[in-house]
């Protein structure tokens, strides 16, 4: 049986086609209520400045998901030297700190949290200063690249088809979480609450809803996400550089007795198709 626990990034009233900003967001918010399972919202401060942003993200704090911290400014840590990024943590902390549902939860953008050992060491200690714990990814996904394409797609036809790209959706999240679900066993020894990562966007707007649907009837149990940052799992600490990705597979790198990929992710894809004709190739860390 696989746990699973919702987690969204990147809170963004961001105009899309099809949907306003506000009917986006309210659409992802029923798709939860609906099933009265708790979310947790990783908040990049920077889309909060509006009042419409504010009065949206007051929605999630009052409906009881767990809302963390994920920078203000959506700094790549790989990219940026540490004094500048925890500029960045702070300015986040700022903003989400003072509402009812924050969670010391912590989610780096681009899930990279140290390219070098003394990196992530750093920002390990200095978290753990403020309080925080990693927010881990544990099913890695590409949903945003799949809400690209669809935003793409809408904007070149009047009356694009909607289906192949929600089904190709599906059977990719599906996909992710057996390749995790089976990852974490082989590597940990016991099947693990997992956190399913996804994003605010156009296509979790139009597809969350049955996307929750199409995960239960494949056996998924939906799960707080309280609950499973409550696994022991992550209190975990790999020691493998650089940190990115999934906290499945850096566990499993870190167990590993030959050298793994640090890019785990078992799907390429050809950039700007359009989701009817997007295509994969297997990778070799499937």
């Amino acid at each position: 049986m696989l746990e699973l626990a919702v987690t969204v990034d990147d809170f963004c009233l961001r105009r899309d086609p099809l949907l306003g900003p506000e009917a986006k967001d309210e659409a992802i918010l029923h798709a939860l209520a609906r099933r009265k399972v708790q979310a947790a919202l990783f908040v990049t401060g920077q889309h909060i400045r509006a009042p419409a942003a504010a009065k949206r993200l007051a929605e999630w704090d009052r409906a009881g998901h767990l809302i963390g911290n994920h920078t203000f400014a959506h700094s790549d840590y790989h990219e940026t030297g540490f004094a500048d990024f925890i500029e960045d943590v702070r300015a986040g902390d700022r903003v989400v700190r003072p509402l009812k549902s924050f969670a010391q939860l912590f989610r780096f953008p681009y899930l990279n949290a140290g390219d070098t050992p003394e990196k992530r060491d750093q920002i390990q200690a200095y978290l753990a200063e403020l309080g925080y714990r990693n927010g881990h990814v544990t099913v890695h996904t590409l949903d945003w690249y799949y809400s690209e394409r669809l935003v793409e797609a809408l904007g070149q036809r009047s009356k694009p088809e909607l289906a192949p790209c929600r089904d190709a959706y599906f059977g990719h999240v599906w996909k992710r979480c057996r390749f995790f679900a089976e990852l974490a066993i082989k590597t940990v020894g016991r099947p693990v609450k997992h956190t399913l990562e996804l994003h605010h966007n156009l296509l979790n707007a139009l597809f969350l809803d049955e996307l929750l649907d199409f995960l239960v009837a494949e056996g998924v149990t939906l799960i707080d996400a309280a609950d499973a940052f409550a696994d022991p799992i992550f209190n975990c600490q790999p020691d493998v550089h650089p940190a990115s990705g999934s906290l499945i597979w850096l566990l499993a790198r870190a167990a590993a007795s030959e050298r793994l990929p640090v890019d785990c992710r078992a799907m390429e894809y050809a950039p700007r198709s359009p989701p009817s004709t997007l295509r994969w190739r297997r990778a070799s860390a499937a």
